[in-house]
């Protein structure tokens, strides 16, 4: 006679071995911080607040500073229209800005924040003072434009709250 395993075992074994699946760090689900390795998409880097300036009720302009030696090389490579995503070190959510003029040689980038009621990540980086870190990790490029493909772009923005 053949014994099956009871109902509540099986389900048992299943509620565990999904809950490994989704509470164990594991690499492959996040990307480490690097103090030493240049930009990249594949973990985060430091970056200091150069400015946090109101613009509006609700915008603010920030300015951050990549170290020089942190730049990779090939930084032609970005592409015209690439974003970086930043981590709320408070809550581990990451989002993603596009840098309003790209990098300089010294590492400058420059975004254009707004304050959403539930964004948590934009009301975190309203609040930050400048000196303070924040850890980014890119590029990645966000559209990829090509040089006399189109005629005509037209951006549209939809509101907040959809």
């Amino acid at each position: 006679m053949i014994r099956r395993p009871a109902p509540v075992l099986v389900a048992l074994g299943a509620a565990a071995g999904a809950s490994y699946y989704l509470f164990y760090p594991h690499p492959s689900r996040s990307a480490p911080s690097s103090q030493k390795a240049p930009l990249s998409p594949s973990h985060f880097t430091p970056s200091t607040v150069l400015s946090n300036e109101p613009c509006g009720p609700d915008t603010k302009l920030l300015r951050l500073a990549v170290s020089p030696n942190l730049l990779p090389h090939h930084r032609f490579s970005f592409g015209p229209v690439w974003s970086v995503f930043i981590k709320d070190d408070d809550i581990q959510v990451e989002r993603p800005y596009t840098p309003l003029e790209g990098i300089d040689d010294q590492g400058h980038m420059s975004f254009w924040i707004k304050k959403y009621p539930k964004g948590e990540v934009g009301r975190w980086l309203h609040a930050k003072s400048v000196g303070e870190t924040i850890e980014l990790r890119g590029p990645l490029t966000t559209w990829p434009w090509k040089d006399d493909t189109w005629d005509e772009v037209v951006m549209v923005r939809i509101p907040y709250p959809l």
